[in-house]
This record gives C-alpha cells, sequence and structure tokens, in this order.
C-alpha cells in the first residue's frame, strides 16, 4: 500500500487528471457509500473526483456529462437517472471511457458493476413467506429502471413457487425512493380491505418512512407489520426497531468500477466487463411472523 507521501506526490503530479462521479441522488447514503469507494480508489492512485448529482433529471445528468468533457476528464463512473442513454453515449463518442453502477443501461457496451437485484428480492421475499406471511405487500420506486423489474421478479417469483398469486393492489410504484415516499405509500397500502402483514421496500429510505406512519398509525413493528428493506445503508441498525435488510456490496461497487476505469483509462483494451456482486439478507428486529410470535 503507498504511503501518505507517495499518494501527496501522485495528486500533485495527475493534478489534471480527473474522474466523474455521477449520481441521482447524493442525499441518499447508498449512493453516497458507493462513492467512498470511488474516492478512496482515487485518493490512493492520485486521481480527482468530480461529484456530479444530477437529481433524478437526464437533462442535468447531460449537462454535466458536457462539463466533465469540457473538463478533459479522463473517465466517468455512471449512475444513470431514469436509464438516460444519451449521457452514456455522448461520453463513449468521445471516446471517454465509462463504467455504469448499480443501473444497467440497455444496448450501451460499457463496463458494469451491479448487485443481485433479483436474487436480494427473492431471498427477502422467500424469508418473509417461511416466517408465515402471505399478504406481502411490495414498495418499488419508480419502475422504469431495470433495477426495479428485475426486484419486481424476484418478489413474483418467490410468492409463485409458493402458489400464492402476485396481487397487483399490493405493488406500490412510488415518484422516487425517499422517506417520503414510504410515508405516503403506508397509508394507501393499509387502508386496504385485506391489508398486508408484511412489506418489502426495495430500498431503506422508503422502509423507514413507512416505518415512521406505522409508528405514529400506533402499528407495532413487527408485532403487527413485518418491515425489509434494501441497501442496508447504515442508518438501517440505527433506527427503531432496527432494519432487517438486504445489504448490498456498496463500497465494493464503488471500488471494483474504479479499479475496472483506471486500467480503461491506462489503456487496457479488452471485452466490456459486467459484474454481479453477491448480496445478503441481514435479519434484525423488523419481522417477526403474522401476530409477532417470534420463532424460537
Amino acid at each position: 500500500m503507498a504511503t501518505f507521501e507517495e499518494i501527496a506526490r501522485n495528486l500533485r503530479r495527475s493534478e489534471t487528471i480527473s474522474i466523474g462521479l455521477i449520481v441521482p441522488d447524493n442525499s441518499n447514503p447508498f449512493f453516497a457509500e458507493i462513492a467512498r469507494g470511488v474516492e478512496d480508489v482515487c485518493f490512493q492512485e492520485g486521481y480527482r473526483v468530480f461529484l456530479c448529482n444530477s437529481d433524478e433529471n437526464p437533462d442535468k445528468e447531460y449537462h454535466y456529462c458536457q462539463s466533465l468533457i469540457n473538463q478533459q476528464t479522463a473517465g466517468v463512473i455512471l449512475i444513470s437517472a431514469r436509464q438516460a442513454i444519451d449521457t452514456a453515449r455522448r461520453l463513449i463518442e468521445r471516446s471517454i471511457p465509462v463504467v455504469q453502477v448499480d443501473r444497467e443501461l440497455p444496448d450501451v457496451a460499457t463496463d458494469v458493476i451491479l448487485a443481485d437485484s433479483y436474487g436480494g428480492a427473492y431471498q427477502a421475499t422467500r424469508y418473509l413467506l417461511d416466517l408465515g406471511h402471505r399478504r406481502i405487500a411490495c414498495l418499488t420506486g419508480p419502475t422504469l429502471r431495470a433495477v426495479i423489474m428485475q426486484r419486481l421478479a424476484g418478489y413474483r417469483d418467490a410468492l409463485t413457487e409458493r402458489s400464492i398469486t402476485p396481487d397487483p393492489v399490493l405493488i406500490h410504484s412510488g415518484s422516487n425512493a425517499r422517506f417520503e415516499t414510504g410515508f405516503t405509500a403506508a397509508p394507501i397500502l393499509l387502508g386496504l380491505p385485506d391489508p398486508p402483514t408484511a412489506v418489502l421496500s426495495f430500498n431503506d429510505l422508503m422502509a423507514i418512512g413507512f416505518m415512521h406512519y406505522a409508528a405514529e398509525a400506533g402499528l407495532a413493528v413487527p408485532e403487527q407489520l413485518s418491515v425489509v428493506g434494501f441497501d442496508d445503508v447504515r442508518l438501517a441498525r440505527f433506527v427503531l426497531p432496527a432494519l432487517t435488510t438486504v445489504a448490498q456490496p456498496k463500497y465494493e461497487m464503488g471500488r471494483q468500477a474504479t479499479e475496472l476505469l483506471l486500467r480503461r483509462i491506462r489503456g487496457e483494451d479488452s471485452p466490456p466487463v459486467r459484474r454481479v456482486l453477491e448480496v445478503s439478507l441481514v435479519v434484525r428486529n423488523s419481522t417477526a411472523p403474522p401476530g409477532g410470535a417470534r420463532p424460537q
């Protein structure tokens, strides 16, 4: 490992060498943890990082893309806003290396680092089924992204394997994936004539928003309602009750994406790499069998 003095010399020697990191929401700790992996590798190797927050806005993302081109950025790590293909294609046209992370754009030939979204949703749904839940709601956020469709497929397949027909009224798609989406979805799903006994949220922020509404409504988690998130951001272990969630290797996604990008910047010419990293279910205190009796 390089010493701090060696890193400092690299940074001075590489003053004009930078990479761009475009994220869709820098207030979301999931993307912040990916960014940490990016920044650590870049610091070690003597590269600067330009962080660009698109706010899930394809026009803003494209504007940042053009700015990075104008600044002669050596390469870009892209977490695309709402399947915005134009950004990646513009960078490729200018022969700027691109690595996609978390969200894969169709028909865009670049290196890609993903987590197993299908497997994570399937595993989480199977866990709730094994606890005895049959009415399992699904909180997705925007459904335009491939990653959301993969999670939906995992959720549906787990139900179907247990001879449970997925109920469309239990699938709620919000306009974003923030706390507010979970909070506003909760009264809709919990107000159904046959409400769910459990909910799988496709990120931790929405899950926490959902639990906050449940607490205000006097519903005890997990005694009356089980909640599972997705991502395992650091906040998940500190909310009350601590959130059961699917852990994605966020830092590792950022680290591996950066290492791939630097290899491309240094001239490596090989077919695009597509890696799908493993996820794992972290069981905490927000889940229990229907009625709240914990398994022995």
